[in-house]
């Protein structure tokens, strides 16, 4: 599944702002371009592949009456240049630090095929040939529909095609009924192309707009923009198997918000979103690895884990939680414990065993939590060597 590393809101105001030039915002249309490039690289082969048998088809029946004056020009192009550089954009594929050069140069390889099919027009026109020039049709419908390219790259094909139309159509080709459908016939083909190019890519950046919503909907919380506690429960899974395979330490922090009914109530349900969405931002603000990850699991309880935290971070790790807290400063005048909004804790650090669960992991550090809330809250408790012993009150 491709994962979107945005926050929803950017992507609900891109949806809102529209893209009718088929451009996103800067971050979104990096992240665009990297899912664009990775999800066509298979018909970038296919259509290099198409290119190339198309080229081999073709040299028997194109060179079927044609003078020698011309023959050594048709081989150049066709044989000495097309097909080497097919090969060359194939090649990108497989150099990493090629990956960025393939659409331009793509674009250069149909701007050559469709030039020399268009000089070769012109020479054939001097020695009384008539070359079949419909081969541009072929290269501008692989340009617009299977090269897997942009819609603004690919479109520099059809329209240098049609420059070279009318160009060659004045300059070198006779004036004749059938140069004239010839421009036509390629302006036509070409317009048509790129109406449907571009109805083509509105709807793949519509598609990634919208998965990207849809998926963010489905593994973050709608209120604090934290993981949801499924999302939560297959990350933990993940890192627990991790841990357990490289024989790494994790830390977990279970916390619930002291007193919410009592602000709720006092406050009104909207105040107890918009503190709870407050909380959200600073419990994710103390996750900075990328492992490290914060969750709301259920109306005012939130889980926080840390993976491979050293001895001297785990000591610092709840005050960091709990001085995050307190520097919001969120009046709670309902509020038993503390005049602001204070949370309750549990914490746990362990090198998961071969037997560990998920399970286990969830009720250890739910059971330190309720310890929290027996001793007089607004502190956490830590289980050490199976044993459930107070860190020190946090004001």
């Amino acid at each position: 599944m491709t994962t979107y590393s945005h926050d929803i809101s950017a992507y609900q105001q891109q949806l809102s702002s529209g893209f009718r030039f088929l451009r996103f915002s800067p971050a979104l249309e990096e992240e665009y371009r990297d899912l664009h490039r990775a999800n066509n690289k298979v018909r970038q082969w296919a259509s290099i592949a198409i290119g190339m048998i198309t080229i081999l088809l073709l040299i028997p029946m194109d060179i079927q009456g044609m003078p020698n004056e011309i023959r050594s020009l048709y081989y150049f192009i066709r044989i000495g240049m097309s097909i080497p550089l097919l090969l060359l954009v194939f090649s990108f594929h497989f150099i990493p630090a090629m990956t960025r050069f393939i659409q331009p140069t793509s674009v250069l390889v149909i701007l050559w095929i469709t030039l020399g099919n268009i000089a070769l027009d012109i020479a054939s026109q001097s020695v009384g040939f008539n070359f079949a020039y419909e081969g541009i049709f072929i290269v501008i419908m692989i340009s617009l529909f299977m090269a897997g390219l942009r819609f603004q790259i690919a479109c520099i094909g059809p329209l240098m095609s049609m420059l070279a139309m009318w160009i060659a159509s004045i300059y070198f080709l006779p004036d004749s009924r059938h140069t004239s459908l010839k421009v036509f016939y390629v302006t036509a083909i070409s317009f048509c192309g790129m109406v449907g190019a571009y109805t083509i890519e509105y709807q793949f950046r519509n598609s990634f707009i919208q998965h990207a919503i849809v998926q963010h909907m489905a593994i973050k919380d709608g209120l604090t923009g934290l993981f949801n506690r499924s999302e939560a429960i297959k990350k933990l899974g993940f890192l627990l198997e991790y841990a357990r395979r490289e024989q790494k330490p994790m830390s977990l922090l279970l916390a619930d918000v002291d007193h919410f009914k009592l602000y709720n109530d006092h406050y009104g349900h909207l105040k107890g979103d918009d503190c709870l969405k407050n909380i959200g931002d600073a419990l994710n603000s103390c996750c900075k690895r990328p492992l490290d990850f914060a969750a709301r699991m259920g109306g005012e309880e939130f889980l926080m884990v840390w993976f491979d935290s050293t001895p001297e971070e785990e000591s610092n790790l709840s005050r960091h939680v709990h001085d995050s807290i307190a520097a919001l400063e969120l009046p709670h005048k309902a509020s038993e414990t503390a005049p602001f909004v204070t949370l309750s804790a549990g914490y746990y650090r362990v090198i998961p065993a071969p037997n560990s669960t998920i399970n286990q992991l969830i009720n250890t550090v739910d059971e330190a939590l309720y310890r929290s809330k027996n001793s007089g809250r607004n502190r956490t408790t830590q289980v050490s060597c199976e044993q459930l012993q107070p860190l020190a009150d946090t004001v």
